[in-house]
C-alpha cells in the first residue's frame, strides 16, 4: 500500500487509514479505524487486568477496582494529551528500562540466588508464612538494584532525544546493559553475609 500510495500521490504514507481513503473509498478508511479502535480497546482492557492483577499482588491494602481506576486515569491522560505517537519510541524504550531490570532480578534471583526453589507457603500468603514479605512487604535491595539499573541505561542513551552518550555500551543496548548490571550487582550484594540473610528468609521454610 505504501508503494501503490508513491505511484499514485507520490507520496508515501504510514498510515492505513489514509492509504484506504486515498486508494479505495472512505468507507472502507472508517472501517479500518473502527476496527484499530475495537482492537486498540481490547489490548488495553488485558493490559488493565495483566497490571492490575501484578499491582494488587504488590500493594495488598490497595483495592484492585482502584488500581484498575488509576491505570485508567492515567491511559486517559495519555490519549487526550495526544502526544504518545511522537514520543512513542522514546516511551517504549523508558518502559524497557524498567522491565529489563525487573526481569534481571527475577531471573538472577530465581535461577542463581534461590536455585529454582521457593517456599510456596510464603508465596500464597498462607498464615504464619512471611518470608517474601521482607521490609513491609518491600525488597529493598532490589529495589536499589532496579534503580541503578534504570539510571545505567538512560545514562547510555537518551530515549527523549536519541543521543548516545557511550557508543562502546550501546552496543551490549541500553536494555541488555541495565539487564546485566542489575543481575550482578544484585549477586553481588547477595554475596555479602548480612544481605544474604536477607535475602533468602525463606531457605528455613523449605528445608520443613
Amino acid at each position: 500500500m505504501a508503494i501503490a500510495m508513491q505511484y499514485v500521490t507520490g507520496k508515501t504514507s504510514v498510515d492505513p487509514t489514509v492509504m484506504i481513503a486515498t486508494l479505495s473509498k472512505p468507507i472502507l478508511a472508517l472501517s479500518s479505524l473502527l476496527l484499530v479502535a475495537f482492537a486498540n480497546i481490547g489490548t488495553q482492557a488485558v493490559g488493565s487486568y495483566i497490571y492490575g492483577v501484578m499491582l494488587k499482588s504488590s500493594f495488598e491494602k490497595i483495592k484492585y477496582k482502584h488500581i484498575i481506576i488509576i491505570l485508567a486515569i492515567y491511559v486517559a491522560i495519555l490519549c487526550v494529551w495526544g502526544k504518545i505517537i511522537d514520543y512513542f519510541s522514546a516511551f517504549l524504550t523508558i518502559t524497557a528500562c524498567i522491565y529489563a531490570p525487573l526481569a534481571s532480578i527475577l531471573f538472577v534471583d530465581f535461577f542463581f540466588i534461590k536455585k529454582q526453589k521457593i517456599s510456596l507457603r510464603s508465596a500464597y500468603n498462607l498464615p504464619g508464612y512471611n518470608a517474601y514479605k521482607f521490609t513491609k512487604g518491600i525488597n529493598i535491595i532490589s529495589i536499589i538494584c532496579i534503580i541503578v539499573g534504570s539510571i545505567t541505561s538512560l545514562l547510555v542513551y537518551n530515549p527523549i532525544s536519541g543521543e548516545i552518550h557511550n557508543k562502546f555500551l550501546f552496543y551490549f543496548t541500553p536494555t541488555g546493559l541495565s539487564f546485566i548490571v542489575t543481575g550482578l550487582l544484585y549477586y553481588i550484594i547477595y554475596k555479602i553475609p548480612v544481605f544474604k540473610n536477607y535475602i533468602l528468609k525463606d531457605r528455613e521454610e523449605i528445608k520443613e
